[in-house]
């Protein structure tokens, strides 16, 4: 629930996108016509949030259109859409980025994952660039896909892509050099998109739709604590240590096998 405690910062600027990193909230904005800035605010206290940098990007590198970002650890991975120019800043004294790296590339839309940035364009192209040597990124593979993409979300090993003509995509990016649309599935005409848990919910001029997805997919995985709800196995259980039930335990046409005694 939210608290009624809360504030707003007036802006004079329309905002292009957000992002939360640490004690700091980083928006793209633009005044419409020739600039475009990063404002880096800091919300440690979100009852009174204070504008502590104001960054033109116009005047740093050119572009009059910046449109997307994506932030993990230390770095940002931007987009200058006039310019069809990526570029990734360095992020480690917040309220001073400063210039890596950039390669020209066409594209609106950028999510970031490891080592990989995917991007894509209104050609219908997704583009998958390399960043584990930030000085020089690299694209690395591509996809030609059959409808104009509109939003983007990484879950696990799949990609999912909704198009301005309907469909959602789902991309298996397990090997990110060579991705694989594993599936369309028909949908409204959408814009937004986001995946929690196994539901996949999208926005769209028709309404708001909700599908299910397989959830974590992985071959292995060592976890150390495990909540769940309901725990489906589909092949073999080995246990090292005690199974404690709190209550009752049903038991298939196969019986008990023990290798003792059972009290």
């Amino acid at each position: 629930l939210l608290s009624e405690a809360g504030c707003q910062i007036n802006h004079n600027a329309d905002i292009l996108d957000i992002e939360i990193n640490g004690r700091y909230l980083y928006a793209i904005s633009t005044d419409g016509v020739s600039t475009t800035s990063l404002d880096i605010i800091d919300i440690t206290n979100p009852n009174s949030p204070a504008i502590g940098y104001y960054f033109t990007l116009t005047g740093e590198f050119g572009g009059d259109l910046w449109g997307d970002m994506a932030i993990e650890g230390d770095f940002m991975y931007i987009l200058d859409i006039s310019n069809d120019t990526y570029y990734i800043l360095d992020i480690s004294r917040p309220l001073l980025p400063t210039f890596v790296s950039a390669i020209p590339i066409d594209a609106k839309k950028i999510v970031h994952s490891g080592r990989y940035s995917y991007v894509f364009n209104t050609d219908r192209k997704l583009e998958i660039i390399d960043t584990v040597d930030k000085f020089n990124p690299e694209v690395v593979s591509n996809i030609i896909l059959d409808y104009t993409p509109n939003d983007i979300f990484i879950s696990g090993r799949y990609l999912y892509l909704t198009t301005i003509e309907g469909p959602l995509h789902v991309v298996d990016i397990n090997n990110p050099r060579a991705p694989l649309l594993v599936k369309q599935v028909a949908t409204m005409d959408s814009r937004n998109l986001i995946v929690q848990g196994k539901k996949i919910v999208i926005v769209g001029n028709g309404g708001i739709g909700v599908f299910g997805s397989p959830g974590i997919e992985t071959s292995n995985a060592l976890v150390h604590s495990l909540e769940a709800g309901t725990l489906s196995i589909q092949n073999d259980l080995s246990v090292n240590g005690e199974i404690i039930f709190n209550g009752s335990l049903n038991i298939g046409e196969g019986g008990i096998n023990s290798l003792g005694d059972v009290a």
